[in-house]
């Protein structure tokens, strides 16, 4: 199928080196060469007495997917439309993940590569790059390594990126389920708020929102509003979910490359650091560590190990293994994670996320808007500004 689902297929070379499942499951898929152990002198000729023995060739497993085609296309085809609308320029990345079970449905780099033909450069960004090179070796070297390492590196497991106002359900999830915020807690917002001497931070509504209470700061997405949510939690909570979101530790997907999310310590979150981690602005997460954080906000609070492989097969098809869902611990309370659901819902259903509503389904969601915190300083924290 071409392109279809080639970060998450991935390929392995004559030296089993690769990338996507190909390689993560390699020794399951490859099965073992057949052969023959005969006696023979120094010089390679047979022994005046027989002795033989023969090894049949033993076929690799098949693995069968959680990932539903459709779904696939789908997903692949708006986020193609979507990188060329917005010009994008280091790829896009998104996963669809079945929040009971951590099934990925969908996963997808754009622009992606033919998986019939890998070594071929169609990214139009990087092959921009390369026509900027003028010196043949060095233009050959680059073609091989760094370039075709960002053609096959799967975007949505190895690279990390600054949410924005996603991580604010993270947020708003941690800080009820402490018990140090309820939803009837109300903060005021006048567009900007001084969280250190010298250091403001803003809102996008720079007129500011005036008083609002826990939907109310949700569903604008106020910063300031979570800063002082975030306040009311302190350092050692704010960690401590941190922690229990799984933002410390890989997700254990069943891919190779996954990064750790890049977040500031508890020694050294100051009051400054706490006020941006609360709307997303200082952890830097993989696209998989957050959506799977996102699950255990709405699913009940489970936190989840996500996984693209539900069944291994044998030879004659017969089930080896079957992957069931593996539940890491419990991080929020089913009362709280089904508060967050229906503020969330309620927010695509008569609130700003209107143009996410589709008649006939139950649909919530959080905006985001990202941007790289390069060093906090007064005015730097002027995040979705559209």
């Amino acid at each position: 199928n071409g392109t279809l689902a080639a970060s998450v297929l991935g390929f392995v070379n004559e030296n089993e080196e690769g990338y996507g499942i190909e390689a993560y499951y390699n020794s399951y898929l490859k099965g073992t060469d057949g052969r023959v152990i005969t006696t023979t002198d120094a010089h390679g000729n047979a022994m005046p007495y027989d002795y033989s023995a023969r090894y049949s060739a033993k076929d690799g497993n098949s693995l069968v997917l959680s990932i539903d085609e459709n779904i696939q296309q789908s997903l692949e085809t708006h986020l193609s439309a979507a990188i060329t609308e917005y010009g994008v320029q280091n790829r896009g990345a998104g996963i669809v993940m079945n929040v009971n079970t951590g099934e990925i449905l969908a996963m997808a780099v754009e622009p992606s590569y033919d998986l019939n033909d890998p070594f071929t450069i169609t990214d139009p960004v990087i092959l921009e790059e390369l026509a900027a090179i003028t010196d043949e070796e060095e233009r050959a070297q680059a073609q091989t390594n760094a370039l075709w390492q960002r053609v096959w590196r799967n975007k949505a497991v190895s690279d990390t990126y600054y949410p924005g106002s996603v991580f604010k359900m993270i947020t708003a999830a941690a800080a009820l389920d402490s018990g140090l915020v309820d939803t009837s807690q109300t903060f005021n917002c006048t567009g900007a708020l001084e969280v250190a001497k010298g250091v403001t931070m803003h809102c996008a509504e720079l007129s500011g929102h005036g008083t609002l209470d826990f939907y109310g700061g949700l569903d604008n997405s106020c910063n300031p509003y979570f800063i002082q949510m975030a306040w009311k939690m302190g350092t050692d909570v704010f960690c401590d979910y941190l922690q229990a979101f799984g933002f410390l530790e890989r997700t254990g997907i069943d891919m190779d490359d996954e990064s750790l999310t890049q977040t500031v310590s508890r020694e050294n979150m100051g009051v400054v650091e706490l006020s941006s981690s609360a709307y997303g602005q200082t952890t830097s997460v993989t696209p998989i560590a957050l959506i799977t954080a996102a699950c255990a906000v709405v699913n009940g609070g489970k936190l989840l190990e996500p996984h693209v492989v539900k069944q291994i097969l044998d030879a004659d098809g017969n089930v080896v293994e079957n992957i069931e869902p593996v539940i890491k611990r419990q991080v929020i309370s089913e009362d709280v994670s089904n508060t967050i659901c229906a503020m969330l819902e309620n927010s695509v259903k008569e609130g700003h996320g209107k143009n996410a509503y589709v008649a006939g389904y139950h649909v919530g969601g959080k905006s985001g808007t990202s941007q790289k915190n390069q060093g906090i300083g007064a005015g730097d924290e002027e995040e979705e500004q559209k």
